[in-house]
């Protein structure tokens, strides 16, 4: 698709009837601070609470008692030109839609790993790009200041210092797996990570990685059963480069009642569970059929482009060529076959009864 796209000209009506007010706040760049069902917190400029209905597609400011349909928060937001011309949300909102579906199926670890460096003393994260790249992903900031911290990672090449998500490492040193939108980075040693409190006779969740866990928790929060799942135990391999300290870790603790793993149906996920199957005595249960269609859990969390989008959109022109074939190599073949036709006589074999050969 386009970058560019050109758009039908939209009253205000049908502005509210196709855009989503969601939308248009997440690619505004508003902070989401949670959901539940389907009331998305946002923060704005100004510091105030917004709340989005997502079943009546409207935006309200408790506070105050204000009502914006998608139009009215547009024109709010200075992103109409003249009476209605919404061409700029409509860009703004196809730009977001472009910039989440570039996002890569997964991403890779570095081979580079630091000390633990610059890590804030506080749970909640302050970097605002850290914050919105969280929540392009579907993650909430609350889910992040939760379980993660904000960090540093020094000497970066031709970026000096940068800041980076952090999440605990699971073993004897003090370590972390950072994430800085593109790749994975480890800070100190590597291994697994796990999450919430060991108990008695608990169903252990298993994870590739940290986002999909996050992913898990935010989609939990929001249809209102986080109580069920933050009573298990859940343990992500950070790829394989934790995954014999996974395999050692569950045949070390045979007392979990069920080991369900949400593993993608990429090679490394088969790969991972291939292992903890082996280590639990073929007991872990694959439950990577909860992903439907999607390739991993945090791509099925992550806002998605509407299907009826494209209703929107000025189909382009089709451009008709005049194709001529310009194959040499076939031309040449041609012409040589015709070459040797002309030169070929028609020529008739006939039976000679006397020589009793033939005669040309």
């Amino acid at each position: 698709m386009s970058q560019n796209p050109k758009f039908k000209q939209l009253s205000a009506v049908e502005f509210d009837a196709t855009v989503s007010a969601n939308d248009l706040c997440m690619a505004f760049g508003l902070i989401l601070t949670y959901q539940k069902k389907s009331l998305k917190h946002f923060i704005m400029p100004n510091g105030a609470e917004m709340v989005v209905n997502l079943s009546r597609n409207e935006a309200c400011v408790p506070t105050s008692n204000i009502i914006w349909q998608p139009s009215q928060l547009a024109r709010e937001m200075k992103l109409i030109n003249g009476e209605e011309n919404f061409s700029s949300a409509l860009e703004m909102i196809e730009s977001f839609y472009n910039s989440i579906e570039s996002n890569p199926v997964s991403f890779p670890y570095s081979v580079v790993s630091s000390p633990v460096h610059h890590l804030t003393d506080n749970t909640r994260i302050q970097d605002r790009d850290l914050t919105l790249l969280m929540n392009r992903m579907g993650i909430s900031k609350n889910i992040g200041d939760f379980y993660g911290i904000e960090g540093s990672l020094p000497n970066i090449p031709s970026e000096g210092h940068k800041r980076v998500l952090a999440f605990p490492v699971y073993n004897e040193s003090e370590s972390y797996i950072a994430f800085d939108g593109k790749s994975w980075r480890q800070i100190g040693e590597a291994g697994m990570s796990t999450f919430h409190e060991r108990r008695k006779d608990q169903v252990c969740m298993v994870y590739e990685n940290i986002l999909d866990f996050l992913a898990m928790m935010e989609m939990v929060t929001k249809n209102g059963v986080a109580p069920i799942l933050r009573s298990r135990f859940h343990l992500v391999t950070n790829g394989e480069r934790g995954l014999e300290a996974t395999c050692q870790y569950l045949k070390s603790n045979p007392d979990f009642l069920e080991v369900k793993c949400l593993l993608s149906d990429r090679p490394e996920g088969r790969k991972i569970f291939r292992a903890i199957h082996e280590a639990t005595k073929g007991t872990a249960i694959d439950r990577k059929d909860l992903l439907g269609n999607y390739p991993s859990i945090v791509a099925k969390c992550q806002p998605k482009r509407p299907q009826y989008w494209q209703t929107i959109l000025i189909p382009e022109e089709p451009i008709i060529k005049n194709e001529i074939s310009n194959d040499v190599s076939q031309q040449q073949a041609e012409k040589k076959l015709q070459e040797m036709v002309n030169q070929r006589e028609t020529k008739t074999v006939v039976y000679n009864s006397k020589s009793g050969g033939l005669k040309m």
